[in-house]
């Protein structure tokens, strides 16, 4: 016995190790999870949570769990396990028994046994599956009630508030001549102090109840609590009634505005209420409506009538509401108030429709309804007592909004205003005022007003436009502007003007008659003058080259910082003069013998032109080599190698190692981290070609790995290694970066296809093997591909636990959104019926062993008996082990 408890220690232990599930648990599918119970849509099978039993196996439930039952399965033994571990399930010792088993006598089973039917939970109080559960003969004097839900009959200390008493037995219905019940009694009719009766719905039944009153969520319809009143019936006080009562005689329907004040607002068609709240709502004889129609079709302050009185005789034509008066925005037309008058009265003025404008308001003003408007002033234009927005090209002047033939004398000068429409077709007018004097920033051509001269007479005198500068004004000098375009305001123009001057202004010089900012490149600057060389005062020219347009200026002394070269002062050596220390020099001195090309920008800004100029220095910059004392990009032949920056014919013994580097073989003493050895040379390479394999970082010439059992196919080479590295699939002996379009993906591996262990195929960029779909997506259990909800819901069928079903599975109901949700509020009719044949003999057994004393007695003998029998069959198994 010793020997067979040992053994099974091991052989839980090593099930641990290996990762499969404790004994009192389940894995889910592929061993993913275990879990303490098996999902409502799985089976329990050996310890595992399935979809489907095996063949020749029956499909039970106990009420816990839904399992497989097998005629093959072998029983435990009560006398396997020791105290430690008294519990045997599937050939197990536990410390206790599964959270979907029963105990009995040191066995956990399914259910409780024909000769133990009875089920005791020590740890709840009440009704419930959770914990420890054991199966007894008889209940405890502590639990005396008993409840037969169909699965197992329950020992209770109390039968539970949705039963009836009788004796110990707790119903789960009462009889339909006493149907109501009420304190766990059965009555014909519910009490006085209880008369309220509503439809108690639990996971084991639905039962008529008494109450003292309704909850607060359900409303009364003649002592009966309901969700909605029914229909010719409406809501008033949480009561359903047939009429309104005097205080609230207005029904309002449900599908108004909701009503704060009455709790369960919208739990009938219509509520009775006091006054129909909203001031747009109408009362049409005792109904609120939203708007007054048939006979009664004029509202008269809220209440529909057949006609408007003498006080309110004015009707608004677009709501059919009785005025007093017509509204600011209306206008009067015999008793009715309307926004648009007839052709025959088509002028509005004072809020009344008239055939002809009066002095007071002459003009017309146009609308958009083709109505027009009487008024004193147009907004814009007026021509022939007719407001315009553009005069008519027969009298295209305006003077004092006025739109006339020609401009009069005193106002002589045109002056053309551009100007575009805000709105939509954007349309563009030109309009001509007549004007006294033209604009600040305008000129004189004849008589119009411009903003800019022509060509014929492009230069300004005096605000005029004239051709040529006179004598008292002989200098020219040119202003820009710029004006955004009239029609298009994202456009700026550039406009230029040649004012005569008598002195150009004090920051320009002059070069002839024209004022500028600089001399032209072939002429020197000499006090405010271009001339085409410097006098004897100033011989030296200080050409100020660092800067884009460089001035030529006449000097006496090169200024501090310049380089001088003969009689020229420069910013920078020309090139190809070297530069050291402030001279120019065609040859470096021997401390600083290299001469390196260093390209500049001009000015003062990190971009535009640029320059190149030569430095003596005594070494290269970085990535540059010196060939020729001359600091270079890169190595010529025939010193193609790079030794410590010196391009060299070959490379030292002691640096024999070489890259090939954009700037030449740049030797090493050996080859760096970032590169790799390849075998039989000296060169350092940054990839491997084929046929070499990528061995501890050298490149060598072989055809299999010597001591790897993968090949990792990268961008570098063919790398050996025991293990891909991250973002790598494993195909076959391959690591590859990508799956071969033909093949599927599991995780980190490629394979032809599915296995069972991940039998959903789903597919973004590529298809990957799931054993479960992925959140909003279920699987299709015929083509086992993942499918969008809404794709399982459009074709008809319904979506559970990611799982596309033609129909709810058991256990589940449905939602109007075609999905499944759990349910344990409906038992298997082929469960019912296996279980019918328990209760009968349960019931011949109470008739048989309790009814007569002298059965009692013969039942007490015949248990004794059994007790010796199995006394004496424990130690004959003893002996034997």
């Amino acid at each position: 016995m010793e020997i067979i408890r040992f053994v099974l220690f091991i052989t839980l232990l090593l099930q641990k190790i290996n990762g499969y599930c404790l004994p009192y648990e389940s894995d889910y599918y592929d061993g993913t999870y275990c879990l303490k119970i098996c999902p409502h849509e799985t089976v329990l099978h050996r310890g595992h949570c399935i979809k489907e039993c095996p063949d020749f196996s029956q499909v039970l439930s106990n009420g816990i769990v839904r399992y497989c039952n097998m005629s093959s399965d072998i029983p435990c033994s009560k006398f396997l396990c020791s105290s430690h571990f008294p519990y045997c399930y599937e050939s197990n010792c536990l410390k206790f028994c599964p959270e979907f088993t029963v105990a009995f006598n040191g066995i956990c089973l399914m259910r409780c046994p024909l000769d133990a039917p009875y089920l005791t939970t020590p740890n709840c109080k009440g009704l419930c599956l959770q914990g420890e559960k054991f199966c007894n003969s008889v209940c405890s004097t502590n639990k005396p009630y008993t409840l037969n839900t169909g699965h197992f009959i329950h020992c209770l200390t109390e039968c539970p508030d949705f039963t009836s008493r009788n004796g110990t037995s707790c119903n789960l219905s009462c009889p339909e001549s006493l149907p109501f019940l009420f304190n766990r009694t059965c009555f014909s009719m519910c009490p006085k102090s209880a008369n309220y009766v509503i439809l108690k719905r639990t996971k084991y039944n639905s039962i008529l109840s008494c109450i003292e009153q309704c909850p607060s969520d359900l409303v009364t319809d003649n002592n009966t609590c309901v969700k909605f009143c029914p229909p010719g019936k409406h809501l008033f006080n949480d009561t359903c009634v047939t009429e309104c009562p005097n205080t609230n005689p207005f029904i309002y329907p449900r599908e108004f505005t909701s009503i704060p004040n009455i709790k369960n607002f919208g739990k009938a068609e219509f509520m009775c209420v006091d006054s129909c709240t909203n001031p747009s709502y109408k009362r049409a004889n005792f109904t609120c409506v939203v708007k007054c129609n048939g006979p009664l079709k004029y509202n008269l302050n809220g209440v529909c009538v057949e006609e408007c009185p003498s006080s309110q005789f004015f009707v608004d034509m677009q709501t059919y509401d009785c005025l007093s008066q017509c509204q600011s925005h209306h206008h009067q037309h015999g008793n009715f108030c309307t926004t648009n008058c007839p052709d025959t009265t088509n002028k509005r003025y004072n809020g009344s429709c008239v055939d002809q404008c009066p002095e007071e308001a002459i003009f017309e003003q146009s609308l958009s309804n083709l109505d027009l408007d009487c008024v004193s002033s147009c907004r814009k234009f007026y021509f022939k007592q007719r407001c315009v927005d553009i005069c008519p090209s027969i009298a295209k002047f305006i003077v004092n909004a006025s739109c006339i033939i020609e401009c009069p004398t005193e106002v002589p000068y045109v002056n053309i205003i551009h100007s575009q429409e805000k709105r939509y077709p954007y349309t563009q007018h030109d309009y001509m005022y007549c004007v006294e004097n033209c604009p600040s920033g305008y000129f004189f051509h004849k008589n119009i007003c411009v903003k800019s001269c022509p060509s014929v007479a492009n230069l300004v005198l005096n605000s005029t436009c004239v051709s040529e500068c006179s004598l008292e004004k002989p200098f020219i000098y040119i202003n820009y502007t710029e004006t955004r375009d009239t029609y298009r305001s994202w456009e700026l123009i550039k406009t230029e003007h040649r004012f005569c001057l008598e002195y150009c202004p004090k920051s320009y010089i002059t070069n002839g008659k024209m004022c500028v900012t600089s001399c032209p490149k072939d002429k020197v600057l000499f006090q405010k003058t271009c001339l085409e060389e410097c006098p004897p005062s100033k011989p030296l020219t200080y050409i100020e080259n660092k800067n884009e347009n460089a001035k030529l200026m006449c000097v006496s002394s090169c200024p501090k910082g310049t380089h001088s070269v003969h009689d020229k002062c420069y910013d920078h050596c020309p090139f190809p003069l070297g530069t050291f220390l402030w001279n120019c020099t065609d040859i470096c001195p021997s401390s600083h013998q290299l001469r390196e090309n260093q390209t500049i920008v001009i000015g003062n800004y990190n971009y535009g032109p640029t320059m190149v100029i030569v430095n003596c220095v005594d070494k290269c910059s970085r990535f540059k080599v010196s060939q020729n004392n001359t600091c270079q990009n890169k190595c010529f032949f025939p010193k193609l190698y790079i030794d410590k920056s010196v391009c060299v014919d070959k490379c030292s013994d002691e640096h024999h190692y070489f890259e090939v580097a954009p700037e030449g073989k740049r030797c090493h003493i050996r080859c760096p981290r970032h590169l790799f050895y390849l075998e039989g040379t000296y060169q350092c390479v940054q990839n491997c070609e084929a046929p070499y394999l990528i061995v501890d970082n050298k490149c060598q010439n072989i055809r299999t790995c010597p001591n790897h059992a993968l090949t990792e196919h990268t961008n570098r080479g063919v790398r050996c290694t025991n293990k891909c590295s991250p973002r790598f699939f494993l195909d076959g002996t391959k690591c590859l970066e990508e799956c071969p379009g033909h093949k599927v993906i599991i995780e980190n591996i490629c394979a032809e296809h599915c296995p069972y262990t991940h039998p959903y195929e789903y597919k973004n960029d590529r298809i990957h093997c799931m054993n479960m779909c992925p959140d909003d997506y279920v699987a299709n259990k015929i083509s086992k591909k993942c499918i969008s909800n809404e794709d399982c819901h459009r074709a008809g069928m319904f979506s559970f636990y990611h799982v596309c079903h033609d129909s709810c599975p058991f256990f589940t109901y449905y939602n109007d959104d075609g999905t499944c949700s759990s349910s344990f509020n409906f038992v298997f009719t082929g469960s019912v019926m296996y279980f019918m044949s328990t209760i009968n003999l349960f019931i011949l057994y109470l008739l048989f062993c309790y009814s007569p004393q002298q059965a009692k007695e013969k039942c007490t003998q015949n248990d004794q008996l059994e007790r010796e029998e199995d006394i004496s069959m424990d130690d004959s198994s003893t002996s034997d082990l």
